[in-house]
């Protein structure tokens, strides 16, 4: 009998040690000062369990998994503020009757008690990438989630899943969205493999030969989850790492140290920055670092240059001492000038070796017309320019003024989200094709005035696109306006609603003033109307009566699901390009789908979102 134990956690990072010598880990001074001896951890966090209940399992070692959960659970501060948790069994598809959610119980008591309620269905199947995506996308979703918060989920199944490749599939999804994996595996004929795939790595795989001893990992494994919600694990394909393996660079980054910047904030984008620079080679003959500081002035007490530090251990420490000194002003120019004069000046780089500067910014600069002279004169020396921009306080004008390329501009709501793009960064830094981004004319963005307003409508078919499409759709939405800082835009939706769902089908072009008042008026549907609520928007979506502004370019955003869905509305397509309405097609299921004249938005939810926002701004 196989079965194995997986741990989801995003933001977090397991130690060797635990692994290497169990008997070693010690409960951290942290957590033994002023605890209460039953419990080992009360940091907060959103746990989703996803159970197996296959019929492979038998009864007597299923109540030993139940067993093993209460255990686990008893060993957390379980409350609305503290600990929340969410379980959905499974075993053919998902058992939605016997799951709870992350706000039904606010006491540890009512979880353990309704954890020991769970009956063993005994289904045919083993559909654990099924429970992987319903934990995903409806437990641990981040509309459900409290902001900034680590998310962490539990899946335990009896070994390998009857659809692994769905499985991996669904594993590698929570491991983008943020979620890291921990693997436990149970019986000695696991498959490791699985294991590895779930977990993405090994030091997210755990093994114990039968049921009974997983009593013996229950306070070692709270205390690993506990304390590996303190430090950000970022997980980056073997191809990237390889890519960098082969490059030498002179990376120099620029760090906002503004007060605009909470300091807890800045601690993120410190963390960020090590994790980014964990995925490189670093050394006197790969990648050399270099960093300064700024707020008013550049901070040169927390500077140092790409000879200070010839190992990635001394650069990584170097970063991680850099203290906040929350200077009045913003004036990136300035840190742009000492990274382009001081630390990337042809004197003290290496002949032929490629210069990247990175800028990190939460604000438009007090004097943004210098920032972009000295970011022009920067990539004009020969540095390839990036921008990573945090909230909505920074426009994506003075970004691409920064990168001088839409494709190495980074815009993330928030400085929780900044893990989201270590992915990309890593790619397009260790990028053999520099030259053909640099030396392409860029397209100048619009100016970020009320000269240029957009009126721009999303048309989606909950009723067609089902639960999961439609939340998606819902972070797509969030995404484009949270990154609308200069609210150029007035948003509105088209959709079909009927009973019993609640109550409108869309709303008019209002001016918002928040992602989250858009979001909760997005709810799913039963019944597919897509074609009638084009030509609806066609016919009186951008009228005064409906808040149109009538110097405003107009915009449509259609979220289809595949090649049928498009087939479907290619004649009001063109009935909308008729009346001089912009079009995006928004395709959550990457099928490649095409209208001509019409941009087929490319990437996940915040990819597509960030697209289009590039394209408003051409």
């Amino acid at each position: 009998m196989m079965w194995f134990l997986v741990i989801c956690l995003s933001l977090t990072q397991m130690t060797f040690a635990a692994k290497k010598n169990p008997k070693s880990f010690a409960i951290p001074k942290t957590l033994e000062k002023n605890r209460d001896p039953s419990v080992v951890c009360r940091q907060q966090l959103e746990l989703g369990i996803v159970l197996d209940s296959s019929a492979s399992i038998p009864l007597n070692d299923f109540n030993k998994s139940i067993n093993f959960l209460q255990d686990y659970l008893k060993l957390f501060d379980i409350g609305k503020d503290s600990v929340r948790v969410a379980i959905i069994p499974y075993a053919r598809g998902v058992i939605s009757k016997n799951a709870f959610y992350l706000t039904t119980y606010n006491t540890k008591e009512d979880v353990i008690r309704a954890i020991g309620r769970i009956t063993h269905t005994q289904g045919d199947h083993t559909d654990t990438g099924e429970g992987i995506k319903f934990m995903r996308l409806y437990q641990l979703n981040n509309a459900l989630v409290r902001p900034g918060v680590p998310k962490v989920g539990l899946v335990l199944t009896d070994g390998n899943s009857q659809y692994k490749d769905i499985t991996e599939t669904e594993a590698k999804a929570a491991r983008d969205s943020g979620i890291h994996m921990f693997a436990v595996g149970v019986g000695r004929g696991i498959d490791d493999q699985e294991l590895l795939r779930i977990a993405g790595d090994k030091v997210g795989v755990n093994h114990v030969d039968n049921f009974d001893k997983l009593k013996t990992i229950v306070q070692l494994l709270a205390i690993k989850t506990c304390e590996s919600t303190k430090t950000p694990k970022y997980v980056i394909s073997e191809n990237i790492f390889s890519e960098c393996q082969k490059r030498s660079l002179e990376l120099g980054i620029v760090l906002d140290s503004s007060a605009s910047i909470l300091e807890e904030d800045f601690k993120k984008s410190i963390k960020f920055l090590q994790a980014f620079l964990q995925q490189l080679v670093i050394d006197k003959d790969s990648i050399r670092v270099a960093i300064i500081p700024y707020s008013k002035d550049v901070l040169t007490e927390n500077s140092f240059n790409l000879n200070t530090y010839t190992t990635k251990k001394d650069v990584l420490n170097a970063i991680g001492n850099i203290s906040h000194k929350q200077g009045p002003e913003t004036n990136t120019y300035k840190g742009i000038k000492y990274m382009r004069e001081r630390q990337l000046n042809n004197a003290v780089v290496r002949p032929g070796v490629t210069r990247i500067g990175l800028v990190i910014t939460d604000g438009v600069s007090h004097k943004p017309n210098l920032t972009a002279a000295e970011a022009k004169l920067a990539r004009d020396s020969g540095i390839v320019m990036f921008a990573v921009g945090v909230g909505t306080n920074i426009t994506n004008e003075e970004l691409f003024n920064i990168a001088g390329d839409h494709s190495r501009v980074n815009h993330v709501d928030n400085f929780d989200n900044l893990n989201n793009i270590i992915k990309s960064l890593t790619e397009k830094a260790c990028s053999e094709d520099f030259e053909s981004t640099t030396s392409r004319s860029p397209i100048k963005p619009r100016p970020n005035d009320q000269k240029n307003p957009i009126d721009i409508y999303f048309v989606f078919s909950p009723s067609y696109l089902g639960y999961e499409i439609t939340i998606w759709t819902e972070d797509l939405i969030s995404s484009i306006i949270s990154r609308d800082g200069n609210k150029l835009m007035k948003c509105g939706f088209i959709s079909d609603q009927s009973n019993p769902c609640p109550t409108n089908g869309g709303f008019k072009l209002e001016s918002y003033s928040t992602a989250k008042e858009i979001t909760k008026e997005l709810n799913p549907d039963t019944a597919n109307k897509l074609p009638a609520l084009i030509k609806q928007l066609a016919d009186s979506g951008y009228t005064a009566q409906r808040g149109a502004r009538p110097n405003a370019r107009k915009v449509a955003v259609l979220v289809v699901e595949g090649v049928t869905s498009v087939e479907l509305v290619s004649n009001q397509v063109k009935k909308l390009q008729n009346k001089g309405i912009t079009v995006f097609i928004a395709d959550p299921t990457k099928s490649g789908a095409k209208i001509k004249g019409v941009t087929t938005l490319k990437g996940g939810s915040a990819e597509q979102a960030t697209e289009l926002i590039q394209n408003l701004l051409q």
